[in-house]
């Protein structure tokens, strides 16, 4: 390894692997080699000797393939990990032996895994399981299947980083994760995924940017420390259970949502003021089903359907139900002591509602 600085020439007579950066300080007398191994070397000059340092580099993309322990040692090679069977490829399609959501090789990758250039696909569930990866690192242009990274220990700078190499972003890819507490969701992906990040029980925000359309089934389903989502205008459907057992307590959904699926909120404990969009005309079923908080609600104009179970468990002492509301489901009101309508709505079980209703 040689070098010039000024017309002082080093040399080296190793070769280091994997050398990311070479810096030679002003006076000539020293350089810094950043390695994936430590120690110190020796250079000569035409009139001294300076000390060459060599520093470990952070693991990255461009680091060996293999695995590595948290400061950076190589723990296995990549051939290593195919020859031991704990990563298999085939046909360029990663995975790591998971069936159902059981990873026989959760003990075996434990810590930092780079993916080997030769995989250009991430196989269905293909590291769901590994607990013990604490952080993980791709090659470009790679494809991912569904649930890929279920289940797997790593945090908010990774999920940031897959998700701008991704160009969409599959079912359940990030389902499960305890390490995560934060996620801005680029404008780029059009859908956020069904069950993207459920059972993600440490996740305390989102944010969802413009670009975004829609928001999949569960795909916050059991993030039971979720409590700030901003949401984007230009949004418009948001499918069944997206936001169920969150610790939500303030959301105002956008008006350019003209869809909402069931129980988007049921049992969201937590959750005391709640903003629909005003041109949505019925609220699905157990919408707001054992919402123990919510005791206050502002029904907009358009609104002519109620469907079933959709107040059941809040936290209403009595609800005035405006008449414009024309069609009421079964147990809409369940638990609520006192119901005021003076419409005609007659729900499915032939329960008229008259100017006071009782349940």
């Amino acid at each position: 390894l040689t070098g010039l600085d000024g017309e002082v020439t080093w040399s080296k007579e190793e070769t280091i692997e994997d050398v990311t950066s070479i810096s030679i300080a002003p006076n000539g007398n020293k350089v810094t080699i950043t390695a994936l191994a430590k120690g110190t070397a020796t250079c000569e000059d035409k009139s001294a000797s300076c000390t060459v340092e060599v520093k470990q580099a952070p693991i990255s993309a461009n680091s060996q393939p293999g695995l590595y322990s948290e400061n950076g040692t190589m723990i296995y090679s990549w051939q290593q990990l195919l020859d031991n069977n704990y990563l298999t490829v085939s046909n360029g399609v990663l995975t790591s032996g998971c069936s159902n959501n059981v990873n026989p090789n959760e003990n075996n990758i434990v810590g930092i895994l780079v993916v080997d250039s030769s995989v250009t696909t991430v196989g269905d569930d293909g590291l769901n399981g590994l607990t013990k990866m604490t952080d993980v690192f791709f090659p470009e242009n790679i494809t991912f299947n569904t649930y890929t990274l279920q289940n797997t220990g790593i945090g908010d700078e990774t999920v940031a980083r897959v998700l701008e190499q991704m160009d969409t972003i599959p079912e359940g890819t990030f389902y499960g994760y305890k390490n995560i507490t934060s996620v801005n969701i680029p404008g780029k992906f059009s859908t956020v995924a069904k069950n993207l990040f459920t059972d993600c029980t440490n996740l305390l925000s989102v944010k969802l940017n413009n670009g975004t359309t829609s928001i999949g089934e569960s795909a916050f389903e059991d993030c039971t420390l979720l409590q700030n989502v901003s949401l984007n205008q230009g949004l418009r459907s948001i499918e069944s259970y997206a936001f169920m057992y969150c610790k939500i307590s303030n959301i105002t959904i956008p008006d350019t949502v003209d869809y909402i699926g069931k129980a988007i909120f049921e049992h969201c404990k937590e959750l005391e003021n709640v903003k629909l969009p005003n041109d949505l005309t019925s609220i699905p079923a157990y919408t707001f089903y054992g919402c123990s908080s919510l005791t206050s609600f502002n029904f907009n104009e358009n609104i002519t359907s109620i469907e079933q179970f959709t107040f059941g468990k809040t936290g209403f002492q009595s609800l005035v139900i405006p008449n414009t509301v024309k069609t009421i489901g079964g147990y809409a009101f369940e638990y609520v002591s006192h119901v005021y309508y003076t419409g005609s709505a007659v729900d499915e079980y032939n329960n008229n509602w008259g100017a006071l209703a009782l349940n």
